[in-house]
């Protein structure tokens, strides 16, 4: 999973330990031909008990909060936000900010109709600056996910909480060219990579 390493990162020496039993849990697992791919991926879960820290992401709490960050808060963001919503199904709260919305800025339009086309929600979908998590009232987040080089590189706003952060990055289909079916594509593909990511997160289990 190419994701940033989270500040909750154990020690090298807890690492290697927690990888070899990875690895002889996984090999363990691969022998049993018949064993359903779902069955696997839990019983691999049940034999790495740190299996976040092993794939350098924090620990999953119920409900928990997730802000998608990217410059404008237009595009892909957007799509993370909805996307997360629809699939994590109450297990994930997603929300998403940019660092330097235009004024009047709001979602792209073919952000919106990807979404739609593929039966996700978008009602409360909004651009708005990441300024607003940074408020002392402020949701605090389980996890803090950049999702465009150019937020990536900026200077964060101190979070409340102090989240964990990770930065997954993807292609700006707004400044896809082409005709109108060519655009709207170049945002399908980003929905569908973001949606192979977030299909692994979703799948991990959560911190007791």
């Amino acid at each position: 999973l190419p994701i940033s390493e989270s500040s909750t990162r154990p020690p090298a020496a807890g690492r290697d330990r927690r990888r070899r039993r990875w690895c002889s849990g996984f090999t363990a697992m691969a022998s049993k031909a018949s064993t359903s791919a779902g069955d696997a991926r839990r019983r691999y879960v049940r034999l790495v008990p740190g299996v976040h820290a092993v794939l350098g992401l924090p620990p999953v709490t119920p409900r928990a909060p997730m802000l998608f960050l990217c410059t404008h808060n237009s595009a892909r963001s957007i799509l993370a936000e909805a996307l997360l919503n629809h699939l994590g199904k109450g297990k994930f709260k997603a929300f998403s900010a940019g660092s330097s919305p235009r004024e009047n800025q709001t979602p792209n339009p073919m952000a919106i109709v990807t979404l739609e086309k593929a039966g996700i929600s978008t009602e409360g979908l909004s651009s708005k600056s990441w300024d607003v998590f940074a408020e002392p009232n402020a949701p605090h987040m389980d996890l803090v996910i950049t999702v465009c080089d150019n937020a990536a590189g900026e200077v964060c706003p101190y979070w409340p909480g102090n989240p964990a952060t990770a930065h997954w990055g993807y292609a700006d289909p707004s400044e896809a060219v082409g005709d109108e079916d060519q655009r709207l594509e170049a945002f399908r593909q980003t929905l569908h990579g973001i949606h192979r990511r977030l299909e692994i997160f979703i799948n991990l289990p959560l911190a007791k």
